[in-house]
C-alpha cells in the first residue's frame, strides 16, 4: 500500500522592489493620462476664447454694417436736400448735436445728416473738459452732449477709439398704439410728418388712394462707442450703443434728466477693444468715395462732407475675454491708417475691417445728379 505525501505550497508574494516598479509604473500612466485630459481641456478652452472672440469681433462688424447701410433711410421720402438749400424748416448751418433728445426742431434738421462721427477722443477721466467736452460738436441751441458728457453720457468711454452716430427710421412699421416718449416719422416721397407719439393726431398722410394712412416707423439714432467695462461693470472692453427713445424696464435714461425720450446704453459686443472709423466722400455726385477723411477733433468734418459721406471704412479690434496662458500678444494691428500698438499681454487680438456702403445717400447722389458716370 501505498502513502500520499501532501506537499504544502506557499505563495511567495511581490518582493519590495517589483512592487515599487509596479506603483512607479501606475503612476506613469496616471501622470500621461492626466497629461493629456489637462491639455485637452486647455486646448478647448482656448478653441472657446477663439470662437467667442472671432464670433464677437464678426457681430460687430455686421451690427455696425447693416446700421450703416440703412442710415438715411426715411421710408419713401427722399428728398432730402443739401445743408442751406434745406426744404426742412430748419437748415443745418453748423454740426448737429449727436445727444439731443427732445428738440423736434434739431432733431429735423439732423435728418440730413445721417452719418456722423468723431475720432478717437484723446482722455477718458472723468470726461471732463479737457477730453470728450472739446471733441463734440460747437452748437448753442441745445448742446445736451457737453450738459452730459461731463457726468454719464458715454459711460466709462475708452479713450482712443472713434464714435459712430447714424439716423435713420426704423424697418418695421410700427403696428398698435404709438409710445408717448418715442419719435416717430410718417412719410411720403414729397412730405412727411416728424413728432413724439404723444401726438399721433399729428401724423395724418395717407396714400395714393387718399384713404389709407401712410406707415409710421420709430425714427431711430444710434451713438456706438467703445466702453472699458461690460454690462456687469468687469474690467472687460465692450461695444455699446446709445439708442434714442423709450428705454426698456432693463434700462434707464442717461441724458436729458430722468424722462424719456432720452438715450439709454445697449451692450452690443464684448471684447471689442477698439474701433476706427474712416468716410469716404463723394465730391463729383456719382455715388461713389473719391476720397477717405477722419472727422479729428483738431479738423472735424464739414457739414457738406457729411452729406457727401457715401461708405465708411470699420476697425474693429476684438479680444478674447479671457487671457490665454502662456500667450504674449507682440503684434500691431492696422485699422484703416490707425496702427493700434503691440498690447505685451496675455490676451489674443484680431483685427476685423469692412468698406461699408451708405446706401440711402449714395444712391440720392445719383438720382439728383447729372454725373453721367453715377453707378446706381
Amino acid at each position: 500500500m501505498k502513502t500520499c505525501h501532501l506537499t504544502r505550497q506557499t505563495q511567495t508574494g511581490l518582493s519590495l522592489v517589483e512592487l515599487m516598479v509596479a506603483i512607479t509604473i501606475g503612476m506613469l500612466l496616471v501622470l500621461g493620462v492626466t497629461t493629456v485630459i489637462v491639455n485637452t481641456s486647455a486646448a478647448r478652452s482656448e478653441q472657446e476664447r477663439a470662437g467667442r472672440q472671432i464670433e464677437n469681433g464678426r457681430f460687430a462688424i455686421q451690427t455696425l454694417s447693416d446700421d450703416i447701410k440703412l442710415a438715411g433711410f426715411y421710408d419713401n421720402y427722399y428728398n432730402l436736400s443739401q445743408p442751406g438749400t434745406s426744404d426742412f424748416s430748419t437748415a443745418v448751418p453748423t454740426l448737429p448735436d449727436p445727444c439731443v433728445s427732445t428738440s423736434l426742431s434739431s432733431l429735423k434738421a439732423a435728418m440730413l445728416l445721417p452719418i456722423q462721427g468723431y475720432d478717437a477722443l484723446p482722455d477718458s477721466s472723468n470726461h471732463a473738459a479737457s477730453s470728450v467736452y472739446d471733441a463734440l460738436p460747437s452748437v448753442t441751441a441745445a448742446p445736451e452732449c457737453k450738459t452730459n458728457v461731463s457726468s454719464t453720457l458715454l459711460p466709462n468711454y475708452q479713450a482712443g477709439t472713434d464714435i459712430l452716430v447714424t439716423r435713420r427710421a426704423d424697418t418695421n412699421v410700427t403696428s398698435g398704439a404709438l409710445t408717448a416718449t418715442s419719435w416717430y416719422i410718417q412719410t411720403m416721397p414729397d412730405n412727411f410728418v416728424f413728432n413724439l407719439g404723444s401726438n399721433s393726431a399729428t401724423f395724418t398722410l395717407t396714400k395714393k388712394d387718399s384713404a389709407t394712412a401712410a406707415d409710421i416707423r420709430q425714427y431711430l439714432v444710434h451713438i456706438y462707442y467703445i466702453s472699458s467695462k461690460n454690462a456687469q461693470n468687469q474690467s472687460v472692453p465692450t461695444l455699446y450703443m446709445l439708442e434714442l427713445g423709450t428705454p426698456p424696464s432693463s434700462s434707464s435714461c442717461i441724458s436729458s434728466g430722468a424722462t424719456a425720450p432720452c438715450f439709454y446704453a445697449v451692450p452690443i459686443a464684448e471684447g471689442i477693444e477698439n474701433l476706427q472709423l474712416e468716410y469716404g466722400i463723394d465730391n463729383d455726385q456719382d455715388g461713389s468715395p473719391d476720397t477717405y477723411v477722419v472727422s479729428s477733433p483738431s479738423t472735424p468734418m464739414t457739414t457738406t462732407q457729411w452729406a457727401h459721406t457715401v461708405t465708411v471704412k470699420v476697425g474693429v479690434l476684438a479680444r478674447n475675454t479671457d487671457i490665454s496662458p502662456g500667450n504674449s500678444d507682440t503684434k500691431t494691428y492696422q485699422l484703416g491708417s490707425v496702427t493700434i500698438p503691440a498690447a505685451n499681454d496675455q490676451y489674443k487680438r484680431h483685427a476685423f475691417t469692412s468698406v461699408v456702403r451708405v446706401m440711402n445717400m449714395s444712391m440720392r447722389a445719383c438720382i439728383f445728379s447729372s454725373n453721367t458716370n453715377c453707378k446706381t
